[in-house]
């Protein structure tokens, strides 16, 4: 489950909460960014860390803890973006598919409405069948992009997890924090417990380093 805001307030979401916000996106067929859903998604990593031997003693407070806006990573990082900008083509595609569709179901209607009052009445129910088939098409083809919408983000979430989770284990250690928390878990958090700016400078050049040849 995630955290995430419905009317104004935080609540915990579920999968069906998920699923309406997504449907929520497509209501009206316009698509709202990619990096929200990352967002919400990434928003319930449970980054809390193990708690490693640092390489400074521990100071008399006890545990260090760290934070880290996972939001920018998702927005800053090399892997992030390009996960949006997937998700943003995917979603672009959607709507211009959906868009055609629309404009083959609005020209049935238009016909049907011009043509009623002189077809045939076979001519007629083969027009209203049409127009019915396009409807149910449409409704198939929105649940079909939410369901697939919903796996790529998935997909991209545990793709970015898999790869930035070590650099933040990294970059705690080697500060000597003990535990890594998401902002949003805490009241208040001193800039100088904020690793995201590290994170993000060492995962992109991890990423954009040039592959080693044998």
């Amino acid at each position: 489950m995630a955290w995430g805001r419905r009317d104004g307030v935080l609540k915990r979401w579920t999968q069906v909460d998920l699923a309406e916000e997504v449907m929520y996106m497509y209501r009206g067929w316009r698509l709202r960014g990619a990096s929200v859903f990352l967002f919400l998604l990434l928003s319930s990593w449970p980054l809390a860390q193990q708690p490693a031997p640092p390489p400074a003693p521990t100071p008399p407070g006890g545990t260090r803890v760290a934070v880290i806006d996972l939001q920018r990573i998702v927005q800053e990082s090399v892997v992030g973006q390009r996960l949006q900008k997937e998700i943003q083509a995917f979603q672009e595609k959607q709507q211009q598919e959906l868009r055609k569709k629309e404009t083959e179901l609005r020209q049935l209607n238009q016909k049907l409405q011009e043509q009623a009052a002189v077809l045939a009445p076979e001519a007629l129910r083969d027009l209203q069948t049409r127009l019915r088939d396009k409807q149910r098409e449409i409704d198939r083809f929105r649940e079909d992009a939410v369901a697939e919408l919903q796996e790529r983000i998935e997909d991209a979430q545990a793709q970015l997890e898999n790869q930035v989770r070590p650099v933040i284990a990294e970059v705690a250690r080697e500060k000597g924090f003990d535990v890594v928390l998401n902002p949003a878990a805490v009241v208040f958090a001193s800039r100088a417990v904020d690793i995201t700016d590290d994170v993000i400078k060492r995962f992109n050049a991890k990423v954009t380093q040039p592959t080693k040849t044998p």
